[in-house]
């Protein structure tokens, strides 16, 4: 069965309206939080479900989608939704409590919470779900082999370009030995055996969220985009709105004014992982293996950092110098832009390329 029907213009519509709309919607409600100096971690929270939810509205309101698995769209809409409320609570009523010698705000501790219980009855409702409702909502585990292959090269590529930047950084500052010695403490530093430990357990706990983005990005608007636009041109453009889409985070949450550049280092960002995923998706057919790499590349950082609280995201600060020095470690990504696959052509059949 064909992934879109004839009524593709008013799934887009939906799509559109929900990932990008709400989003939009939300910052305000976002900057006045940020103006009364509220944590705002939990509207990323809420963010990263917007995508997948108009994936699933924009599917349920098709004619053309056949048997799709409604508890599992079921569960994505109701967290989604909850997870937008609770972003809005939380600055009409930001009240703060101490979790696990973290201080972190009411909302966002629920939010973790529903998170939790939205995977793990994703899980049970994929379990559950006929293997027909899982292919017509892509959720089939396709390609294992291939796919576990794909997750370990993410993650060498990950910590190559961690490598790359810490080379460029020692030879700019003159400090090889500081740059070799920072690069040890990933997985020497005390602690860190723990962070990894949480990096493992996480996974089957939250990954509802990154499948959230994932859901959006890489099953319903790459092949839209490639299509549109030729397979390179539309991952890159892909790329460049997925940076856009994070706008209200670069300056009210991961920059400490020097929002600018860090939204265009999270367009050189996206664009980077965006081609290395959009690559893994199309060669394995898996939405499950962006959905990894997506998860790994966020909950890395908190290994980088030695820091498991989401401080280790905020807060930053990122100059023009930064940015060719990011664009140099994503070059690891980027070389995936050469390969036959990105430079093949569509198959107007499935939406694959001919040159895989």
């Amino acid at each position: 069965m064909e992934r879109f029907g004839k009524d593709n213009v008013k799934k887009m519509v939906i799509f559109l309206l929900i990932a990008f709309g709400v989003d939009f919607l939300m910052m305000p409600v976002m900057y006045l939080g940020f103006q009364k100096d509220i944590d705002l971690s939990v509207f990323l929270v809420a963010q990263m479900m917007y995508p997948a939810c108009g994936v699933v509205l924009a599917k349920l309101t098709s004619y053309n989608e056949g048997k799709l698995p409604k508890f599992s769209y079921i569960t994505i809409l109701i967290t989604g939704a909850v997870t937008l409320i609770l972003a809005v609570l939380n600055v009409v009523t930001p009240a703060s409590i101490d979790a696990n010698g973290t201080t972190m705000t009411v909302p966002f501790l629920i939010a973790n919470y529903v998170i939790i219980v939205g995977t793990i009855l994703m899980i049970i409702a994929l379990s559950v779900t006929g293997k027909e409702q899982r292919e017509n909502a892509g959720f089939r585990f396709h390609n294992p082999g291939k796919s576990v292959l794909f997750m370990a090269l993410f993650f060498l590529l990950y910590f190559g370009r961690v490598i790359i930047i810490c080379i460029i950084g020692g030879i700019m500052e003159g400090d090889m030995a500081g740059a070799m010695s920072e690069l040890t403490q990933i997985f020497t530093a005390e602690g860190q055996g723990l962070l990894w430990l949480n990096v493992v357990i996480n996974a089957p706990l939250t990954f509802i969220m990154f499948l959230g983005e994932e859901y959006g990005w890489r099953y319903f608007l790459q092949p839209v985009m490639q299509k549109k636009f030729g397979v390179l041109p539309g991952t890159i453009l892909l790329g460049i709105a997925w940076g856009i889409w994070h706008v209200g985070a670069d300056f009210l949450y991961y920059s400490d004014g020097t929002g600018i550049q860090m939204l265009c280092a999270q367009i050189v960002t996206c664009i980077s992982l965006g081609i290395f995923f959009g690559y893994a998706y199309m060669k394995t057919n898996n939405i499950w293996v962006p959905v990894m790499m997506h998860y790994l590349n966020n909950n890395l950082i908190m290994v980088l950092s030695g820091d498991a609280s989401t401080e280790a995201m905020q807060g930053s600060v990122v100059s023009w110098s930064d940015i060719p020095i990011m664009i140099a470690g994503a070059a690891v990504f980027w070389l995936f832009a050469l390969t036959p696959t990105m430079r093949g052509k569509l198959s107007s059949k499935k939406g694959e390329t001919e040159n895989a």
